[in-house]
C-alpha cells in the first residue's frame, strides 16, 4: 500500500473490523457444523446413519446463509454508522441510525448476496464429498455403529477447517463490498446534505494475489483523490481494457472488493 496515498484519508479503518467479523463468522460457522454432526450420534442404524448425513448437507446452506447474514447486517451498519458518526461529532451529534434509504440497500445487498450460491457451493459441495469418503472408509473398517460414528465425527473435524477457510475467503469479498457500498451511502448523504463534493481514492492493499487492474489503478488514482463520477469511470476503463467491454462494476462503489480495496474520502 502506497504511504504517499495513505496519509491524508479518512474512512479507512475497514480491514481491521472485516477481520475480526471474519474470526468470528469462522468460529460462529465451525460451531454450527459441529452441532450438526454430534445429531449423526441418534442414527438407529447404518441407513439412518446415511439419511441423516444426506438431510445435513440438504440443510447446511440454510445454515450458512443466517450465519452470513448475520454479518452482512452488522458489517453494514457498524460501517455506516461509523462514518456517519465521524461527520456528526463536530455538530455535538453522535446518534445515527439507518435511515429509510440505508435501510433499503442494506436489505437490497443482503438478499442479492444470499440468493448467490457460491459461498454455499464452496463450503458443502467439497464438505459433502469428504463427508462421503468417511462414510465409506468407516463402514469398511467399524461394524460397530457407535464406533463408527466416532470415527466420522471425528475425521470431519479436521476437514472443516479447511472448508471453513474456503469458504470465508468467499464471505470476506461479501462482507467488503457490503461494508464499501454503506461507506459510499454515507458519503453521499453527508454530501446531499452539505452541498460539498468530497474526493475519493481506493486503498488497495499490495500482495502477491492484488490482480492488475488494480495495481494499475493504485497508480492512475492522483494522491488528491478524484470525483465519485470520475472514481467510476477511472474504474471502468480500467476493467474494461483488463476484462473485456461487458465488464461492470460491482454495486455502486468497486469494481471488485476481493482485493482488500477500500474506499475512501480524500482529505
Amino acid at each position: 500500500m502506497r504511504k504517499a496515498r495513505t496519509g491524508r484519508i479518512s474512512g479507512g479503518r475497514g480491514a481491521g473490523t472485516i477481520d475480526r467479523y471474519i474470526s468470528k463468522l469462522k468460529t460462529a460457522i465451525r460451531k454450527t457444523v459441529r452441532q450438526e454432526l454430534e445429531r449423526l450420534r441418534r442414527s438407529k442404524d447404518w441407513s439412518d446413519l446415511r439419511h441423516r448425513k444426506n438431510m445435513l448437507m440438504v440443510q447446511m446452506p440454510r445454515l450458512l446463509k443466517n450465519e452470513l447474514g448475520r454479518y452482512i447486517i452488522r458489517a453494514f451498519k457498524y460501517t455506516y454508522k461509523q462514518e456517519n458518526r465521524s461527520f456528526r461529532k463536530a455538530e455535538g451529534r453522535v446518534e445515527v441510525d439507518l435511515n429509510y434509504d440505508a435501510t433499503n440497500l442494506l436489505r437490497q445487498l443482503h438478499d442479492g448476496i444470499l440468493r448467490s450460491d457460491s459461498f454455499y457451493e464452496e463450503f458443502t459441495g467439497q464438505l459433502a464429498t469428504d463427508l462421503e469418503r468417511v462414510l465409506a472408509e468407516a463402514f469398511v473398517e467399524d461394524t460397530n455403529l457407535d464406533a463408527m460414528i466416532d470415527r466420522i465425527i471425528n475425521a470431519m473435524d479436521r476437514r472443516i477447517n479447511l472448508s471453513v477457510v474456503r469458504a470465508t475467503r468467499i464471505a470476506r469479498t461479501e462482507l467488503i463490498h457490503v461494508s464499501n457500498e454503506a461507506r459510499l451511502r454515507a458519503y453521499e448523504e453527508r454530501m446531499a446534505d452539505t452541498g460539498e463534493e468530497y474526493k475519493f481514492t481506493l486503498v488497495v492493499a499490495q500482495g502477491r494475489r492484488t490482480c492488475d487492474a488494480h495495481k494499475e489503478l493504485d497508480r492512475l488514482i492522483p494522491k488528491q483523490g478524484l470525483s465519485l463520477s470520475e472514481l467510476k469511470e477511472l474504474q471502468m476503463k480500467v476493467g474494461h481494457k483488463h476484462y473485456g467491454n461487458k465488464w461492470n462494476l460491482q454495486g455502486s462503489a468497486l469494481m471488485h472488493p476481493n482485493q482488500r480495496t477500500v474506499l475512501a474520502r480524500a482529505v
